[in-house]
This record gives C-alpha cells, sequence and structure tokens, in this order.
C-alpha cells in the first residue's frame, strides 16, 4: 500500500475517529507549508497534515509513512517540521508519526516518544497544551494533610511526585498493607495533581462494584468539589473531573473513548489479574498511571512491575504489614489451626464405627461407596457433622464482644455457594435464639447483597444484630470493616497473594472496640484447611492455570483441522478452513487494542496473497500472532462455540484416522445431545437429526461432510441444555476435634 493510500485508506479514517475532519480547512490542513526546513530548495517542507485548534493555529502534525515502512522513519521529519512551526507561530505543536497501523505520540519538551492507539481529539490536546503551559512544580508543600497525616503516606505521595517530576517516568506503583490508608494517599496525590494543573480528568478502577462504593465514600469526604460520575456504557460524560468504574465495565467500553481523555488512572488492587485480563485498559489511555496494592512485594509478579514500569521486587513506595504492625499503625493476630478426624483422615465406610455403618445403611446409602479423603468435603461429599464442629469451635475459641458473651464482628470464608448456605443453616439450627439474624451469607448470588442498605451494609454496622459474614469471594479483598475480630477459614487457598489479602480484613486499627480505652489489639485466625502449614511447604503457591478463551480455542482446533487435512491431501477441508479462518478473523473488533497492537500482522491477513501461499508456516503464523487475538472476539453464543471446538477435534481426528481420540469426542458430543429437552419446539423441531445422530450407525458412516451438517444444524440447539449437576453425598455424621494447635509463624507467616 503506497503513502497515498495510507492516508486515504487508513489515516483519515483514525482521524475522523478522533472527530478531525480531514476535509475541513478549519480543522485541518493537508501537505501544510513548513519553512525554515534544512535540506530543501528554498527552506520549504510539506506537512502530511496539521491539526488545527479552536484558535486556528497549528497544535499537532501528522507524519504519514506507507504501512510498509516503519512509523519511527517518520520521527526526524516530524520533528524538524515541529521546529519550523514553533519559529513561525511561536507555540511548539505536538506530534504524531504514524504508518497507518502504528502511532506514536511525541511531546518532546518533556517526554520520550510513546506508542498510542488512536490519534487525541481537540478536545484532549488543547488540554495538554493548557497542562503543559500551567502547571505548577510538584511540590510536597502542596499535600493536603486534612487528607492524610502518617508519615508513611506522606512518604508515599513523595515518592510518586518525585517519580513523575524528577524523574520524568509517567507511571507508579505504591504497595501499602491493607488497611495503611492506600485510597486516602491516592486522594492526597489525585488533590495534588490537580491543584498543580497536571491532570483534570481522573480514572479510578477497582475490581467489584463494593470497592467502587467505598472509593465513591472516599472522593465524596476528601474531594467533595471534583464532580464525579459511575461510569457505564450509556454514561461517560466529558464534563465531570472522577470517573469510577470497575475493570470489566471499562474493558467494555474502552474503545469508544478516546486515547487521550483521562490525564491520570488510579488502578486499585493492582495484582495479577489486572495483568492478565486488564492490561489493554491501560495500553489504550495515555495518561499518567498509579496502581495500589496491598499484596507483599515478594508475592507480586513480575508482570505487575512491568506494567507500572518500576524493576523487579522495587516499586515506587513499600510500606509492608510489618512495619505497619511495628508502627502501631495495624494490628497483628494470633493463629488456630482446627481439623476435625474427617477432615484429616477422610470418610472411610470400612473405618467407621459398626453402628454408624448401619445408620448409613438405614437410610439406603450403598456402604460401599463411601470412600472419601479429607480434601472431598465440600466438593464431593458434604457432613453436617463436621460443619457443625466449624461452627461450635467458632462460638468457643472466637474474640468475644464488650460483654464477653458473643463473638465480635467476624468472616468466615466458606468454600462454595451451597457450603456457605450449609453453614448459615447450621448457625441457625445450633443457635435459634438469634433467629436467624446473627450469621449471613453475603455473595453474589444475592442480588441485595452489596445495594445500599444491604447485607454488606449490615454486617459493617457496629449495631447490627450480624456478627458473622459468611464469604464466598465478595469479602476477600479490599472491603473494610475494622470491627472485624475472628477470621475463619473453611477453605484451602492456594494463592499466596490472595491469602495474604483475606488475612488484610482483619488487620485495621478499631479504637474503642471493647469500650472506652480497649482497643483492639489483635484479631484470631481459625485454620480449618491447614493453610498456613501449605504455604510454609511451598511458600510461592499455586496461581490456576492460564486457560484460553473459547474463541482462541475454536481457532487453534480450526488450525489443527487444517494442519491434519494437509497432511492427509484433503483440499476439499483446507478450502472450507481457510474460509472459516477468514470470518474469525474479521470478526474481530479492530478498535480493540489486542488487535491495534498487532495491525500489521492482521493486515497481512487480508491480502489475497496471503491465503493463497497457505502452508504449515502460514498455521504457525496465525497460531503466533493471529489466535492471541481471538480473545477479545465479540462473542454471543458460546454454547455453540463449545459443540464446534467437538466436532471440529472429531474431525480432526478421523481425519487423522485416531479412532480412538475419534470416540472420546463421540462420547461428548452424545452426551450434550442427550441433554438437549425435546420439550422446547426448538429442539423437538430438529428430532429426526438428533435420533438419527444417536444411532450406532451415524458414527460408523461418518465422514467429514456428515459431521460438518451434524454441527451446523445442532450448533444453536446447545443453549437449551439440561445440564446435570453434579450431586454432592450428603451426610449427617458425627465429627469431633482431632487437632487443635497454636500457630507459630515469623515475619512472613
Amino acid at each position: 500500500m503506497s503513502e497515498k493510500q495510507t492516508r486515504k485508506e487508513i489515516i483519515d479514517k483514525r482521524l475522523k475517529v478522533a472527530g478531525w475532519d480531514v476535509d475541513n480547512p478549519s480543522q485541518v490542513i493537508s501537505e501544510h507549508e513548513v519553512f525554515h526546513q534544512f535540506g530543501k530548495e528554498e527552506g520549504v517542507g510539506y506537512s502530511d497534515y496539521v491539526l488545527l485548534s479552536r484558535d486556528g493555529k497549528p497544535i499537532a502534525l501528522v507524519e504519514a509513512k506507507k504501512t510498509t515502512v516503519e512509523a519511527q522513519v517518520g520521527r526526524e521529519q516530524a520533528k524538524q517540521y515541529a521546529n519550523g512551526f514553533e519559529k513561525k507561530y511561536g507555540i511548539r505543536p505536538f506530534i504524531f508519526y504514524t504508518n497507518g497501523h502504528d502511532i506514536f505520540f511525541w511531546d518532546d519538551k518533556r517526554y520520550p516518544p510513546r506508542k498510542v492507539f488512536g490519534f487525541f481529539t481537540c478536545d484532549d490536546l488543547e488540554r495538554l497544551r493548557f497542562q503543559n503551559d500551567q502547571r505548577q512544580p510538584l511540590s510536597a508543600a502542596l499535600i493536603d494533610q486534612k487528607i492524610v497525616e502518617r508519615p508513611y503516606q506522606l512518604e508515599a505521595i513523595r515518592r510518586a511526585l518525585e517519580a513523575f517530576e524528577n524523574k520524568n517516568h509517567r507511571k507508579a506503583l505504591l504497595v501499602m498493607a491493607t488497611g495503611t490508608g492506600k485510597t486516602r494517599t491516592a486522594m492526597a496525590l489525585i488533590d495534588v495533581l490537580m491543584r498543580a494543573n497536571w491532570v483534570k480528568r481522573v480514572l479510578f478502577l477497582a475490581d467489584r462494584k463494593a470497592l467502587l462504593k467505598q472509593a465513591d465514600e472516599a472522593f465524596k469526604a476528601y474531594l467533595p468539589n471534583a464532580p464525579r460520575v459511575r461510569v457505564s456504557k450509556d454514561n461517560c460524560p466529558p464534563d465531570k473531573r472522577v470517573y469510577l468504574s470497575t475493570y470489566p465495565a471499562m474493558h467494555g467500553i474502552y474503545p469508544s473513548i478516546s486515547p487521550g481523555f483521562f490525564d491520570l488512572i488510579i488502578a486499585d488492587e493492582s495484582h495479577r489479574s489486572i495483568y492478565k485480563r486488564y492490561k489493554e485498559i491501560f495500553d489504550h489511555f495515555d495518561a499518567y498511571q498509579i496502581g495500589l496494592t496491598a499484596t507483599p512485594v515478594d508475592f507480586i509478579e513480575r508482570n505487575t512491575f512491568k506494567l507500572f514500569e518500576t524493576d523487579d521486587a522495587e516499586p515506587t513506595f513499600n510500606y509492608s504489614y510489618e512495619e505497619a504492625v511495628d508502627q502501631k499503625n495495624l494490628v497483628s493476630f494470633k493463629a488456630l489451626s482446627i481439623q476435625s478426624r474427617f477432615q484429616v483422615e477422610g470418610i472411610q465406610a470400612g473405618n467407621l464405627p459398626v453402628s454408624i455403618q448401619k445408620k448409613l445403611i438405614a437410610e439406603g446409602k450403598d456402604v460401599e461407596e463411601i470412600d472419601f479423603e479429607g480434601t472431598d468435603l465440600e466438593r464431593k461429599v458434604t457432613n453436617s457433622g463436621t460443619n457443625e464442629v466449624i461452627v461450635r469451635e467458632f462460638m468457643e475459641q472466637s474474640i468475644k464482644d464488650e460483654t464477653g458473651t458473643k463473638p465480635g464482628k467476624s468472616i468466615i470464608f466458606a468454600l462454595s455457594h451451597l457450603h456457605a448456605l450449609r453453614l448459615e443453616e447450621t448457625f441457625n439450627r445450633l443457635f435459634p435464639e438469634y433467629q436467624g439474624h446473627f450469621a449471613r451469607v453475603i455473595d453474589s448470588h444475592d442480588p441485595r447483597a452489596n445495594t445500599e442498605g444491604g447485607l454488606l451494609d449490615q454486617f459493617k454496622s457496629p449495631k447490627d444484630p450480624m456478627r458473622v459474614a459468611i464469604s464466598v469471594d465478595m469479602l476477600d479483598t479490599g472491603v473494610d470493616i475494622p470491627q472485624v475480630v475472628n477470621l475463619v477459614f473453611a477453605k484451602p487457598v492456594f494463592s499466596r497473594a490472595k491469602f495474604w489479602q483475606m488475612i488484610g480484613r482483619g488487620t485495621r486499627l478499631c479504637p474503642n472496640l471493647f469500650g472506652p480505652g480497649k482497643d483492639k489489639e489483635y484479631f484470631l485466625i481459625i485454620d480449618h484447611w491447614n493453610n498456613f502449614s501449605y504455604f510454609k511447604m511451598t511458600p510461592e503457591g499455586k496461581e490456576p492455570n492460564v486457560t484460553l478463551s473459547i474463541p482462541e480455542r475454536l481457532f487453534d482446533a480450526r488450525l489443527n483441522r487444517a494442519e491434519a487435512a494437509m497432511l492427509s491431501g484433503n483440499d476439499d477441508v483446507v478450502s472450507q478452513t481457510i474460509e472459516e479462518l477468514k470470518s474469525d478473523i474479521t470478526a474481530l473488533p479492530r478498535e480493540s487494542v489486542v488487535v491495534k497492537e498487532k495491525m500489521m500482522e492482521y493486515a497481512r491477513t487480508e491480502e489475497t496473497a496471503y491465503w493463497a501461499a497457505f502452508s504449515e508456516k502460514t498455521i504457525q503464523d496465525l497460531r503466533k500472532n493471529i489466535q492471541p487475538m481471538m480473545r477479545v472476539r465479540n462473542v454471543e453464543d458460546f454454547d455453540a462455540l463449545r459443540f464446534d471446538i467437538q466436532v471440529i477435534d472429531a474431525e480432526t481426528a478421523l481425519l487423522k484416522k485416531d479412532t480412538e481420540i475419534f470416540k472420546t469426542h463421540q462420547a461428548k458430543i452424545l452426551n450434550n445431545l442427550e441433554e438437549l429437552p425435546l420439550a422446547l419446539n426448538q429442539v423437538r423441531a430438529k428430532e429426526n437429526t438428533i435420533s438419527k445422530t444417536k444411532t450406532p450407525k451415524f458414527w460408523n458412516d461418518a465422514d467429514f461432510s456428515v459431521l460438518e451438517l451434524m454441527r451446523i444444524e445442532l450448533r444453536a440447539l446447545m443453549r437449551h441444555r439440561s445440564r446435570q449437576s453434579v450431586d454432592i453425598e450428603k451426610l449427617d455424621l458425627a465429627d469431633h476435634i482431632l487437632i487443635r494447635d497454636t500457630i507459630e509463624f515469623g515475619p512472613e507467616m
């Protein structure tokens, strides 16, 4: 593609997305004359695009190169044009240089060039110019000590300001133990940057609505004069100063917002998932970025340091839990390891007393099938007696309130929603005198759990009769409740960072909790799952494996089928697969950062020659460069895609003549068909096809075309499957404590 074509077919369109009308000379002038150019006849050059501010003066220039040339080739040329405009107008324009696919922005009086993922709007550029002209030195004297007053909070702000001003960094990572005032520190930092005219619009990101609600309250308290809004798909007005959003919500709408819209992004709880799932938000917006996390430095992944451009294990500022406890800014904890017989030994019918075996038989249980490990509890088997042990031990061992009769505010971390319900039922059965108000499940299954005056607000209230919150994920991180004095781990935790965040629910100071002058001095952890021992044996913990998204798996399945078809010489299957791969690529959202990041590789797939030379090398290129993009493909019917994968895998096995693998996929497909409810009209309309597919003859005679026809006919039905829930064995056996030990641990647990 020539430079002229690149400009017309790509750059003009990308400028239009940013609000620039290339045909309107009051906004954009093409081939603008530039004087004072060295090496040019009569010292005159011609800038490809000049973007004009509302006063009609050049505010930015765009140097264009053709797609086959690196954008950086235009850097020096753009700089010399900027010199010429500065001499003529007395104002230096911002610089963009691009090859259509890659765009670089250069505010060369302040920063090196940086890659951006779209042109800035006129409003963005005028705001940047105002900030450049009016910004003040970032003096520590600007820190409002009505917002923060503790020495370490002031130091955190000074470190961030120093990184921005003295070191020219645009990112910072603040590590502060849970309960030491990360949010207030962020408020004070935002306040300084706003008053010094470094930033105007701030985006505050959190991973849950509960944390966003807390942040909203903090902004109301500490920055009441900064207009704010909760961002949604239909609500992102340009006239606010503070924008609050969850990561998932912003992930869904960021492509529609200008890359230059925000001046500062605050990323609350910046941990592993931020880099893995939401990095494209940070890539898209060209803003100062500050990460906040309570995760101890030793547990922070290298990717997080990379995201915020700090050296490994060297954040911009670090204030550890140990320091906070030593300086009496947080409280320490005591820990008990409590395990019942069944948790340690499991439940094997042969090891049970004869009286209990008879009881099981009388209940209609097959004694031979009762063989469970301790780790199977609440996964494959639930035993009411074991849950009773957890509840009774909690009531006995927990730190009590000021009366010494009832447990103080407590969180029990349950294994699943059903486990949480069983624990709640156990509390109600054993302690009916509390009328069901004492212990409540708080998780995402209840739509009112996190609403105004909902369960979470009730639990936070010191006067509310709810003393025990049984949590499944919702209270694991980020929620501030200083009154919490007991944490119960009724589930295993394999992520050390997550374990530490959960422990952080109890670390906050709480003066006069037990009466005047009787402050909270420590909190208690009851560990039923040997979590402390696990992390002693496995210091790094275990993070979940990274799994491919369904669109990525589908694309991979198609590539595997293409390879098998090429090896077997089946050109028709290769041709069909190529068309399907093209269709998958066309379905990618071009406005996504993930696609823009590799736009040159994407653009290659739009060329006829690319597919005409389809080979093993093409497959390798698609797998390396295009398949990872598939995770951002917009898909509504994931059930249909899962069925596509199963059938395509079966087709690949057929092409390879791998009978064993073919039968494995056949079984999966038949299992899906068994779950289709024939009572539904949509399913009944395909009853003949479904019945035929269930016969041995169908599979004995099946070839590629037969399987494809089945896939196309039945894929849309998969959303109607009646999925069979896995039954959990329910037992009612008396259990008792086998281990009750005090846990000893050092500074790092």
